[in-house]
């Protein structure tokens, strides 16, 4: 995206050398934040979320903004943004 940086935060995660037995969301904001996503079953989430899309939105609402939650709060508390302006930034590519 021209004008944008991205972040994808698994690959995020493993380029700043955070290690973890799975980098599902999930398991992450469990690690890092003691709290994960906001569905009762992550192995059948798909079922949950149809359920909810079909009976219960705003349900899928909140589900949905609990994890764009869960990514903000553990780019925070892993200080990412922070890592990779300064990666950027030794390395000569310049973000700011």
């Amino acid at each position: 995206m021209a004008g944008r940086v991205v972040l994808d935060g698994i690959d995020s995660l493993k380029g700043a050398t955070w290690h973890f037995e799975r980098y599902s969301l999930d398991f992450v904001a469990q690690a890092l934040l003691n709290r994960g996503k906001a569905i009762d079953s992550v192995s059948d989430r798909g079922e949950s979320i149809q359920r909810m899309y079909a009976h219960d939105q705003r349900a899928l609402a909140h589900y949905n903004l609990e994890d764009c939650r869960l990514v903000s709060e553990i780019f925070k508390k892993t200080a990412l943004i922070e890592y990779f302006y300064r990666t950027y930034s030794l390395n000569g590519f310049g973000l700011g």
